[in-house]
């Protein structure tokens, strides 16, 4: 995850390695607490998550997608 981080020449939040960690425990935990408020179970619902949160992590602010 990292390495692809790095590829895709976007301004980081910090440090590769880190943010690629954060972002493997976060999937370790809805992987094993599947009950959750988030739209798990929709793959759209989710993917719209995932950019209006989970990016916002990783990319710096003036590049994030809405």
């Amino acid at each position: 995850i990292s390495s692809r981080l790095v590829a895709s020449g976007l301004p980081l939040n910090g440090d590769a390695v880190q943010l690629a960690e954060l972002l493997v425990r976060i999937a370790h935990s809805l992987f094993l607490t599947p009950e959750s408020s988030l739209p798990l179970d929709d793959d759209a619902a989710m993917a719209a998550f995932a950019r209006t949160s989970l990016v916002r992590l990783v990319i710096a602010p003036e590049w994030a997608i809405a």
